[in-house]
């Protein structure tokens, strides 16, 4: 992924990582890193920030 997108494959990880620790499904796993890096790469946010934002998202509907 980090040859197809302007981001370091440390970072596509750390997005990964929050998408097991907010109980993304395995299978999910791979698609939601995909969007939420490519999001983050649009908006130049970083991935703590971002992650902040998802989780809050995610809460916030349950």
């Amino acid at each position: 992924m980090s040859k197809e997108i302007p981001a370091a494959a440390t970072e596509i990880a750390k997005v990964a990582e929050a998408a097991g620790q907010l109980s993304i499904k395995n299978k999910a796993i791979l698609g939601f890193t995909r969007t939420m890096t490519d999001m983050g790469v649009a908006t130049n946010m970083f991935t703590h920030d971002y992650r902040c934002w998802v989780s809050n998202c995610i809460y916030s509907i349950f």
